[in-house]
């Protein structure tokens, strides 16, 4: 692998790229993947992750504007690594953001499609499913979420980094979600 390094900035760059595609691809996805594991496919998944990244640090390596350079295959593969990690993880930031917009009244919404009932009843019996079915830092992350706490805030007020905020809210989506689905199931 070594002897393909220095290929990435030449007129051989295509076969490199290829070669060394064929040999780390599948632990590039692998390690996207493990960021993306608790995220619906539709957020994006491990492969198109790893690709990105792939693609993204041969761009570089062959414009020479890479940070580091490689200068074997063992640190290669690590810079790999950590750029389909990287990449991973800004999906996943991008994906909650778009989420977190989506968040709360829209949710509220969704419940009220059911005009026979009260829309205070639905919210309640929404915190009310919640509750049951959260863990009580997800839920309470839930409602400071819910009330347009920002997640610093959050973060700050859990005693927690905001990835974990990120985690917890993503708990809470997943039960909303499965609360959504069982009010379609129903109607």
């Amino acid at each position: 692998m070594t002897d393909l390094i220095p290929r990435l900035r030449n007129e051989r760059y295509r076969e490199a790229r290829e070669k060394i595609w064929r040999r780390l691809g599948d632990a590039l996805v692998r390690r996207a993947q493990q960021v993306l594991r608790d995220l619906p496919n539709t957020c994006g998944n491990g492969e198109e992750a790893a690709v990105s990244a792939f693609m993204r640090f041969t761009e570089k390596a062959r414009a020479g504007e890479l940070k580091e350079w490689p200068t074997d295959g063992k640190s290669l593969k690590t810079l790999l690594l950590r750029a389909a990690r990287d990449r991973a993880r800004d999906m996943k930031r991008q994906s909650l953001k778009v989420k977190d917009r989506e968040w709360g009244q829209a949710d509220l919404e969704q419940v009220a499609v059911r005009g026979d009932v009260d829309a205070n009843l639905i919210e309640e019996e929404l915190i009310e499913f919640l509750r049951a079915n959260l863990p009580e830092k997800e839920f309470e992350a839930g409602m400071l979420r819910a009330a347009d706490t920002p997640y610093s805030e959050i973060a700050a007020i859990q005693g927690v980094g905001e990835r974990t905020v990120e985690r917890r809210l993503a708990s809470v989506r997943n039960c909303l979600e499965r609360y959504l689905q069982d009010l379609r199931d129903a109607e």
